[in-house]
């Protein structure tokens, strides 16, 4: 993606695992970032080539679990 995407356009953030959501919320509490409101939504199929392959060749949409801190 060139430049920077807008905030209102991120309607959620995806993530592998409980601990890289943990994060990366605190990743943008860091930078000053407001996070409040944004979605994060893990999905470990999507971080895997492997599954994510076996998923679509199936038709199966991966399994997504909403993370709020």
């Amino acid at each position: 993606v060139s430049g920077s995407i807008p905030r209102a356009s991120i309607t959620a953030i995806g993530v592998s695992s409980e601990e890289q959501a943990k994060a990366e919320y605190f990743r943008l509490e860091i930078l000053g970032i407001d996070a409040t409101g944004l979605n994060f939504m893990i999905c470990p199929t999507m971080f895997n080539k492997y599954a994510l392959s076996a998923s679509i060749r199936e038709g199966k949409r991966p399994t997504e679990i909403s993370w709020t801190p």
